[in-house]
């Protein structure tokens, strides 16, 4: 973990290769985990500045994506060892939240209460609006509960990165069937989820900076419902990283824009869900 962050007080388908069943992740230790957002809120302190090393760069976004490959070459080596397990996780998640702090950014979370207040695995319901999310909610959420990422399938074959996806709890995605991924979801979903491992599900097609509710499809719902877990919505604000012309991730950086993410109370769903649905759209509007 980077200095910046010392400071802050399934069963298996054929049609999905890169998953792994339960006994194959390394075992969840609540106990090992780091927390560093212990409160039912956490806001950059006022006091804390941009990296020299940043500023001797003249605020380059090279300086975020350097810190990026480095926390991601380090994952992978350690992936590579078997040891990349739940704790090492989190704690390269807080190197992200480092990154963004080093570059000027400023880090909002609302709601961390909701997250410990209910018993069991939570089915997470967020808005996908840049990669910055993906790096981030591992460190809020698993000091409090065990998750599993639902990504794309083919994240698992890339250089470096894929090796670390491989190790992480996640459920793959195609994207190119969906009747094959909501079965995906489905089955590996429930796997996890009576393991006791949360699930974060993105019901977008694509990360968009705005929220179109009509592209926001009830995969969430489902999968609480079916599972009889509850449900959490998530609404983010993560254009602090945005999303590049030609490659998505290597976007513009934006210190001006807040990273803000707010999580809402958790909800049974009742009946066909519909209802559920709109409060969660209602609830990131």
């Amino acid at each position: 973990m980077s200095e910046t962050s010392s400071k802050r007080s399934g069963k298996t388908t054929k049609s999905e290769p890169h998953a792994r069943p339960m006994s194959k992740f390394a075992e969840y230790n609540q106990s090992s985990i780091k927390n560093s957002f212990p409160g039912d809120r956490y806001e950059t302190p006022g006091s804390l500045r941009p990296s020299t090393l940043y500023l001797a760069m003249f605020k380059s976004r090279l300086y975020f994506f350097l810190r990026m490959f480095d926390i991601v070459r380090r994952g992978a080596k350690q992936a590579k060892k078997g040891g990349y397990d739940s704790s090492f996780f989190c704690l390269q998640s807080l190197d992200f939240v480092s990154a963004v702090e080093e570059c000027g950014g400023r880090i909002i979370l609302d709601g961390l209460e909701n997250i410990s207040s209910t018993p069991g695995p939570l089915v997470f319901i967020s808005n996908h609006m840049s990669s910055l999310e993906t790096v981030l909610l591992p460190s809020i959420i698993l000091p409090r509960k065990d998750v599993a990422f639902v990504v794309k399938k083919s994240l698992a074959d890339y250089p470096l990165f894929g090796s670390i996806i491989r190790s992480m709890k996640h459920i793959p995605l195609g994207r190119a069937n969906p009747k094959e991924d909501l079965k995906a979801v489905t089955e590996l979903g429930l796997n996890f989820l009576e393991n006791g491992v949360s699930i974060v599900v993105f019901p977008q097609s694509t990360r968009n900076t705005e929220f179109i509710p009509e592209e926001f499809n009830t995969l969430g719902i489902k999968l609480a419902k079916k599972s009889g877990a509850n449900a959490i919505p998530v609404a983010l604000k993560t254009d602090f990283w945005g999303n590049g012309q030609v490659f998505k991730e290597f976007g513009p950086i934006r210190p001006e824009n807040t990273v803000r993410i707010r999580f809402g109370r958790p909800f049974k769903v009742n009946g066909p869900g519909k209802d559920e649905h709109q409060h969660v759209i209602a609830f990131i509007s």
